[in-house]
């Protein structure tokens, strides 16, 4: 339902200020540490190497929750492998496996790689083919941990915005202007009514557009805008 009440664009962004600080105090306060944007990588990336005969592929992917992860699990894991070791971060969610590797010695150090390389919403799958030669645990771990580092170093990164729901309202003879200024700044979830009753003969559009350019926004004087929620889309 849209808002009845409609914020003047002019006076919006200083009214948007302890509406964000709120939201950000409660999302650090949540149960599940969503923040307000975060880094993860753009896509799927793999690398392989061979330490003392054993081969290692490395495979890493974005994933939004547990049940990505584990789909990603079930795709990549090669049931010929000795191991198929991972490990995946979502905000405050973790979870890995050593998946017969001796306890804390893969798993693990898949899952603090992750967490050094600064990344989040990612499933990492070391597949390791035994070449022969043990490396003990300490080898383990530096092998398991280091290209799982190396893998996430290279890989493209971007970062996800939260985005805010908002609702703006202009006449009909700003229709043109303002859909390329929406898809500039990345609204989603368009949904219009109209006002034909409206002396103005209105238009009225409810969106969720990037939080981080809401700023630019002062394009679309003289338009009304109400911010509804921020929330990470």
């Amino acid at each position: 339902m849209l808002a009845k009440s409609i914020v003047p664009i002019d006076r919006w962004k200083a009214a948007l200020a302890p509406m964000c600080m709120h939201f950000s105090r409660q999302a650090k306060s949540s149960s599940d540490g969503a923040a307000l944007a975060y880094t993860t990588i753009s896509s799927r990336v793999s690398s392989q190497c061979e330490i003392k005969r054993s081969k290692f592929i490395t495979t890493a992917a974005p994933v939004d929750n547990e049940q990505g992860a584990l789909a990603f699990l079930s795709e990549v894991s090669d049931p010929r492998a000795t191991h198929n070791c991972w490990a995946y971060k979502i905000k405050e969610r973790y979870r890995f496996s050593d998946d017969g590797e001796p306890g804390g010695t893969a798993g693990r150090p898949i899952y603090a790689a992750i967490e050094n390389s600064g990344v989040d919403g990612v499933m990492v799958v070391v597949t390791r083919y035994f070449g022969g030669t043990k490396l003990g645990t300490g080898g383990l771990v530096r092998a398991y941990g280091g290209i799982a580092a190396d893998c996430l170093k290279d890989a493209p990164t971007h970062i996800v915005k939260a985005k805010i729901s908002l609702v703006l309202k202009f006449g009909f003879d700003h229709l043109g202007a303002v859909y390329p200024l929406l898809q500039l700044h990345g609204a989603e979830n368009i949904k219009e009514s109209y006002d034909e009753d409206d002396e103005s003969s209105s238009v009225e559009i409810q969106l969720w557009s990037m939080l981080v350019e809401l700023t630019n926004l002062r394009a679309l004087s003289p338009m009304h805008a109400e911010p509804r929620g921020i929330t990470i889309r």
